[in-house]
């Protein structure tokens, strides 16, 4: 069996095309980020390279190694780039370009020698360069996207194809008598070599599209600023929740909380001084809560709390710690300052007998709340019928 490799190479250079072209037209539409753009441009060098090495049919021999393997280096070092920037959000290491200009030097140093042994050094060359991009798909890279394995994979087998073509060139050299040579070794890791880093590319394409998918997801469900539930999908938690004080008799809670004099602080301070408390407030509410409560920002300063299998006293005595942990709260300014916040809290609690709709339970603890600030602001409040119980500061007051 044989294959023939100006063939595989035309086959490979159209498919290269007309991935390039699509990538191309279509990265605008995909809204694509830094890491998507080199890897455009790799693969616009790797096309290049392919037009640079069948330029020896026509040009001096010199032209096409050097230049045509030189491209490639310089496109390996690209993805490297891509894939360090869209894995762990920084460049490559600093050695990734010195592994290219090892792979330029090096195939300057053999380009006057026999085929087979140009072979076997510029494959060796190329696999050092792989070698990092390998480790990091299969390490971290694992753990990202999903589609991004496709990449740790098809980089993996294109790695392990040229170390083939190195251990074929050494045991058949007569198999690499001439670049464009028809033989089963020559073919079949040539097509390798240039096939799976295409399916990489593809590979990469999805994991980019994932990416934003989960982005746009969290943008639907979260809010920007403070990464918070947004009103609706926190509504929806609440729904569920309460679903559950019906159907298991078990006692949810809300906690709302809105901070002291906020308004003050956006109109003497500016609205990104306003912003910074609204996001180290957050910050400091993630950190106090169980993993299975939930945060929510209503809207403005207003931010809630939804605390599932959490009766009237539990609730009150985390309110407390989250009023407690606001007031001890130094916030750095954009000016350099830091600023001292209170938050105003109010109370409520669903049981399978009371406060069994969304609305219900809002409208509760948004009393309880409005209870707090006309206390005197900075406690927390659970307003009951014929009581109020005020856990801030110490306090507990009682109506008749």
């Amino acid at each position: 069996m044989q294959l023939h490799v100006p063939t595989i190479f035309v086959a490979l250079f159209f498919s290269f095309v007309l991935f390039v072209a699509a990538l191309t037209f279509t990265r605008p539409i995909l809204g694509a980020g830094a890491e998507l753009r080199l890897w455009v441009r790799s693969v616009w060098l790797l096309l290049a390279s392919f037009v640079a090495l069948f330029s020896r049919v026509f040009m001096p021999e010199w032209f096409a190694v050097l230049f045509g393997n030189g491209l490639i280096f310089a496109s390996l070092y690209l993805m490297s780039q891509a894939l360090h920037r869209f894995v762990l959000a920084q460049d490559a290491p600093r050695w990734n370009k010195a592994l290219m200009l090892l792979g330029w030097v090096g195939t300057a140093l053999v380009m006057n020698s026999p085929l087979p042994v140009r072979t076997v050094v510029i494959s060796c060359l190329i696999a050092a360069q792989l070698a990092p991009m390998v480790w990091l798909m299969l390490t971290r890279g694992w753990q990202a996207e999903t589609a991004l394995r496709t990449v740790g994979i098809t980089l993996t087998l294109t790695w392990l194809s040229l170390l083939l073509r190195v251990a074929n060139a050494i045991v058949r050299p007569e198999d690499y008598s001439g670049y464009f040579q028809t033989s089963l070794g020559n073919g079949v890791t040539y097509l390798a070599s240039f096939l799976f880093p295409l399916g990489a590319g593809y590979g990469f394409v999805l994991a980019n599209l994932e990416r934003t998918a989960h982005r746009l997801d969290a943008l639907a469900t979260h809010d920007g600023m403070t990464g918070c539930l947004n009103r609706g999908a926190f509504d929806t938690l609440m729904g569920n929740a309460l679903q559950r004080v019906r159907r298991d008799g078990t006692p949810a809670s809300l906690i709302a909380l809105d901070l002291d004099n906020f308004k003050q602080i956006n109109d003497t301070r500016g609205h990104p001084t306003g912003d910074a408390v609204l996001q180290a407030f957050a910050h400091t509410l993630r950190d106090r809560l169980r993993a299975a409560d939930a945060l929510g920002r209503l809207g403005g300063d207003e931010f809630a709390v939804l605390l599932s299998d959490t009766d009237a006293a539990g609730a009150l005595t985390m309110a407390e710690v989250l009023r407690t942990t606001a007031e001890a709260l130094e916030i750095p300014t954009p000016d350099g300052e830091r600023l001292r916040i209170t938050v105003s809290i109010g109370v409520a609690t669903a049981t399978p007998d009371s406060l069994s709709t969304v609305e219900a339970l809002h409208a509760a603890a948004d009393k309880s709340l409005y209870a707090a600030k006309q206390g005197g602001r900075n406690q927390a409040v659970r307003l009951e019928a014929g009581s109020l119980q005020a856990a801030g500061r110490g306090n507990t007051l009682a109506t008749g």
